[in-house]
């Protein structure tokens, strides 16, 4: 995951499964495995807001 949020860093939009979240100008998700992270994207620098570990289908932990 570490190497996934390095690359995010440096390039937020280069992974295909990043997805904007509805209802909102900067905020995205993307998954990595059975992560999720949620991210806000403001003048091209990037705030992690939450990651989760998806545990089973429907599933959701948020990692502390």
């Amino acid at each position: 995951v570490s190497e996934e949020l390095t690359r995010l860093s440096q390039d937020p939009l280069w992974y295909r499964r990043v997805k904007k979240l509805g209802g909102s100008e900067n905020r995205y998700r993307t998954r990595v495995g059975r992560w999720r992270i949620l991210f806000v994207l403001d003048s091209g620098k990037v705030d992690v807001a939450d990651i989760f570990l998806k545990k089973e289908k429907g599933d959701y932990r948020r990692r502390r």
